[in-house]
């Protein structure tokens, strides 16, 4: 999965493991835990 979601920078979820987490940080991917709309997640990085 992390070799997919190579070139981005974050992703979104409403929760991942330690392991998951762990892989995707050493890629330079930040996992950030919402919860909400899709639409508020724009409001969120404001």
């Amino acid at each position: 999965m992390a070799q997919a979601l190579e070139g981005c920078q974050k992703v979104y979820c409403t929760r991942i493991g330690d392991r998951p987490r762990q892989e995707l940080e050493k890629r330079g991917i930040m996992p950030v835990i919402y919860e909400g709309s899709i639409a508020g997640i724009r409001a969120s990085e404001d």
